[in-house]
């Protein structure tokens, strides 16, 4: 009697056993074990709308998706692309991260980084970007390693309360000659007062627009050579000098304790600069009770072979390569940039949406700046050719950013400038070539 009362238990203990195992080790709809919580970690930087609008992003895509955590790891954008670069070196960078595209270009030359979004077509619904935009900037070698978190145009915009003050229009198109006269009647009338709001980075920016459009070319070409030569770099920055000779740019010191906050500028603050080279999405920041924005093109040459206008993606998307749930990350991206629940919390925290369907959604909501609406439209209207990853190389960039500073100081003149910049350029990417 007691062995088979002893038969009969452990039996039940087995059957019990087995079928416990099924069930602890059973697959849910979402592809991974039930009883399994995944963890994704999330970086990006911004400033505080964006925050917490990406944070309440997460908490209410967490409350749809309980078998998933997302760890938030957010910043400021100083250090940040160093701090992801050696996390992307030593294989230990999150799962998801905010990238600008060019670094995501950069970072892939180093090899393979980043999932191919093609391969995860049931993850994701990539119709409703435009076919173009993604292959000109979030491709590599055929593969799309980044998704565009908002499409964004670098113009001018100027403060029309000192513009008309002065009786300047710089509406519509007009050219480099126009921009240097108008330029001047500002400093003209009031030495304390300048056109344009521009320290070594964006006058360099500017610059490079006046090159592309005469060359035609990007600066760096896909094959590592130069898109223009010394002769055209001399005139360039004969211009550039002369802006700042002629009282259309304020001095370069003036921007020394303001470098990447060019909203702090102290004569911008107080409303005595009337141009800003800036992206649309970041424009917000720049308003303040002395000015009143409007959104403007840029120079052009006449006969220029390119509008040298950079539209581009505000950020990208993009999934470590190492991650171990890319299903699961490619879901939350998805549901970020196709979901209008998603799309109506991160609003415009991103720039105008990257999808037509997302920001028909956020103007009709009302929540898409109409200051940034606009600014994109310009832009892309008079967009010029799909800037390539090599002429955006951080490198290449510190070269010719520093040449302009110190033409800019009176260290260097015009010609010595173009000498150098031609010789260092060569150099840099003699040793960088593939």
């Amino acid at each position: 009697m007691l062995k088979r009362f002893m038969s009969t238990v452990l039996s039940v203990f087995i059957i019990f056993t087995i079928v416990s195992g099924c069930v602890s080790n059973s697959v849910d709809s979402n592809g991974e074990n039930g009883s399994d919580q995944i963890e994704l970690r999330f970086s990006w930087w911004g400033g505080e709308d964006r925050h917490k609008a990406t944070l309440a992003a997460i908490e209410k895509y967490m409350e749809l998706n309980p078998h998933v955590k997302i760890k938030a790891e957010y910043s400021g954008f100083d250090g940040y692309n160093q701090k992801l670069s050696t996390q992307l070196a030593g294989k230990t960078a999150p799962d998801i991260m905010q990238m600008d595209f060019y670094y995501m270009a950069e970072f892939a030359q180093k090899g393979e980084q980043f999932i191919d979004f093609y391969e995860y077509e049931k993850q994701i619904d990539i119709s409703s970007f435009d076919e173009k935009f993604l292959k000109d900037f979030s491709e590599v070698n055929g593969k799309l390693i980044g998704l565009p978190t908002g499409i964004n145009s670098i113009i001018f915009f100027g403060n029309k309360k000192i513009l008309e003050k002065t009786g300047i229009n710089l509406e519509g198109k007009y050219d480099w000659e126009k921009l240097l006269e108008e330029g001047k009647k500002i400093n003209q009338n009031n030495p304390k007062e300048f056109l344009l709001n521009m320290g070594p980075d964006e006058t360099s920016m500017l610059i490079a627009y006046y090159i592309q459009q005469k060359s035609g070319n990007n600066f760096i070409q896909d094959d590592y050579t130069l898109g223009f030569d010394k002769k055209l770099a001399e005139e360039a920055f004969t211009y550039m000098k002369n802006l700042w000779d002629e009282g259309v740019l304020p001095e370069v010191s003036d921007y020394v304790t303001v470098r990447g906050n060019l909203e702090q500028t102290p004569k911008w603050v107080s409303g005595d600069l009337g141009i800003v080279l800036m992206s649309a999405s970041g424009i917000n920041i720049f308003k303040n009770s002395n000015n009143e924005l409007t959104p403007l093109l840029p120079p052009t040459h006449k006969g220029a072979k390119d509008s040298g206008i950079r539209t581009q993606p505000s950020q990208v998307f993009s999934v470590s390569k190492h991650s171990k749930h890319p299903e699961e990350a490619v879901k939350f991206i998805n549901w970020m940039l196709n979901d209008e629940e998603a799309i109506n919390i991160l609003g415009s925290t991103r720039g105008a949406q990257p999808t037509e369907t997302g920001r028909e959604f956020l103007s009709s909501s009302g929540q898409l700046d109409p200051l940034v609406a606009e600014g994109v439209d310009l832009g892309l209207e008079n967009a010029g050719m799909p800037i390539n990853a090599i002429s955006l190389n951080t490198e290449a960039d510190k070269i010719y950013v520093d040449i302009v500073e110190k033409i800019g100081y009176g260290q260097i003149t015009p010609e010595e400038g173009a000498t150098q910049l031609v010789k260092e350029l060569n150099e840099y990417l003699s040793d960088i070539k593939p």
